[in-house]
């Protein structure tokens, strides 16, 4: 979740009119990894994750992820 969109921020950058002739390798792999859907459970996993690496960036997966409600409430907790 976190490695792909940060992949699809650099990419984004990268060529953001999209050219051809920009194009990384890979490139659509990285759409198709994000269409898997990841449950709530595991989305909680991977913020407790986060947490146990690096809380002072774990505090900041709400803002990056507003769409997620399950972040948004254990951003409450803390």
């Amino acid at each position: 979740m976190i490695q792909a969109n940060e992949v699809e921020r650099l990419v984004t950058w990268y060529n953001p009119l999209s050219r051809t002739d920009l194009l990384i390798p890979g490139e659509d792999d990285i759409a198709l990894w994000r269409t898997h859907a990841v449950t709530e459970k595991q989305y909680r996993e991977l913020a407790r994750l986060a947490w146990d690496i690096s809380p002072e960036l774990a505090v900041f997966l709400p803002d990056r992820f507003a769409t997620l409600p399950c972040l948004l409430s254990m951003h409450t907790a803390v």
